[in-house]
């Protein structure tokens, strides 16, 4: 079945691109802009993507060829002395940065003068007639679509280019969700003022499935990417996507890591346990239900350990559902997001299992072993066990005999926590200065 994120889908990406190339505001490309957008439109037009790649004439792009086919070379950024914009998490600027770092977004809206949006409109209806017989650009639903599309990102280009000359930064930096609209905006435009534009590392990993990381995260619009460490570079690398585009500087959300000790008393006392718990982290996926009972089913006969369950931010309905399955045993704590501090409860576990989740890389900092639930039949959406982040598991059975070797076998704890190392090593920096790193490369770009 056809897909978006794969080589049919960026060559369909690609001749979107080019037929839509004059549609243009100034040297800004509009349709470079939509390209997610269109992406997501594919996914709802499968059967006319497949008769336009059975028809034989397109040439297929490989993912290697990603970067160059849907983004070209970022034109060398004019350095002009202007202070850097950061927005987003990582907008709290240390001290030694402020005289040349300030904290807002160039990005905003205005209203199109007429001529500019009749002359785009114009163009836009010569390319429709041109591909009126075409699989997809001759069908009803895309032409409304790029007809709303465009009106919609006019005002935005418009009214960024407006507030980015006005400002004349040195460099823009915001967090690189590419597929957010917003971010596009801010890099054509800056693109287009030889501006630099630098992307940091989303808050997430690179561990939901593959194909929804590169739907989200690629092609590398931005001029520079700064990444969490060398997993990362080397992943972009296989897309087309140059090395010195991507410069590991850590992650500043981990700097601090780990917290000063909690006595242990006090989280056991505040989950009212006297035994070894294993946390597992909550998180919103389908899979949510046989995560828990993979667990839950391993450990409800074992009187040495209690199951602790650390709700999703904003999910803490969830709980009601966690009780239906588990027929509200009382030997499961349920903690709702605000009650008790994650790191503290990373602290005290036993073990942490996570389905995909950042808090697998977070326990890598606690010395605690992480498990990672395998489900039969597809890929788990948290690959860092690959390089061993994590142990797998693809039962309860295994989840049994995991638990007991840890408890068991200090030596196979010793290994888990060595590669649990080796990996953090790989995808992070971590010696506690990302944040300062970051804003060192951003100087470093900009000056």
């Amino acid at each position: 079945m056809f897909h978006p994120v794969s080589p049919q889908g960026i060559t369909l990406i690609h001749e979107f691109l080019t037929a839509f190339a004059p549609l243009q505001y100034e040297t800004i490309s509009i349709p470079r802009v939509l390209i997610f957008d269109y992406a997501r439109l594919l996914l709802s037009l499968r059967s006319q993507s497949e008769r336009r790649i059975s028809s034989g004439d397109l040439d297929l792009i490989p993912f290697s060829g990603m970067q160059t086919a849907l983004n070209g070379a970022y034109p060398e950024p004019i350095k002009n002395g202007g202070l850097i914009r950061v927005d987003g998490p990582l907008n709290a600027i240390p001290s030694k940065f402020r005289y040349i770092c300030r904290r807002g977004n160039v990005f905003t809206e205005a209203e199109v003068p007429a001529t500019i949006r009749s002359k785009i409109n114009s163009k836009l209806q010569t390319i429709l007639t041109n591909h009126i017989n075409h699989p997809i650009f001759g069908d009803p639903v895309f032409r409304t679509w790029i007809d709303q599309k465009i009106n919609d990102v006019l005002g935005k280009l418009y009214g960024t280019k407006q507030r980015m000359e006005k400002l004349k930064p040195g460099c823009v930096a915001f967090q690189g969700n590419h597929y957010i609209l917003m971010e596009r905006v801010i890099c054509e435009v800056a693109r287009a003022c030889r501006v630099a534009s630098v992307a940091y590392h989303p808050v997430s990993l690179m561990g939901t499935s593959e194909s929804v990381f590169i739907y989200k995260s690629l092609p590398m619009l931005s001029y520079r990417f700064a990444a969490w460490g060398r997993e990362f570079q080397e992943w972009m690398r296989e897309f087309g996507v140059s090395q010195e585009q991507v410069i590991p500087v850590g992650c500043p959300r981990f700097d601090q890591l780990p917290l000063p000790v909690v006595a242990p008393h006090t989280i056991h006392g505040r989950l009212q346990v006297s035994s070894k718990y294993v946390l597992l982290v909550d998180q919103q996926c389908p899979k949510r239900q046989p995560v828990f009972k993979m667990i839950w089913e391993a450990i409800r006969d074992e009187p040495d350990f209690v199951l602790v369950v650390k709700i999703h931010p904003h999910h803490e309905k969830i709980i009601n559902e966690y009780r239906r399955w588990s027929e509200n045993d009382p030997r499961i704590r349920y903690v709702p997001p605000l009650e008790v501090p994650l790191y503290e409860l990373l602290q005290e576990a036993f073990t942490v299992v996570t389905y995909f989740s950042t808090v697998g890389i977070e326990a890598a900092y606690y010395r605690k072993p992480v498990i990672t639930p395998v489900f039969s039949g597809s890929r788990p959406s948290y690959v860092f066990y690959e390089r061993g982040g994590s142990i797998p598991v693809s039962d309860s059975k295994e989840m049994k005999d995991i638990l007991k070797r840890l408890t068991l076998d200090q030596n196979y704890v010793k290994q888990v926590l060595s590669a649990q190392r080796n990996y953090l090593e790989q995808v992070t920096i971590p010696d506690g200065d990302a944040l300062n790193r970051f804003y060192e490369l951003l100087v470093q770009i900009a000056t």
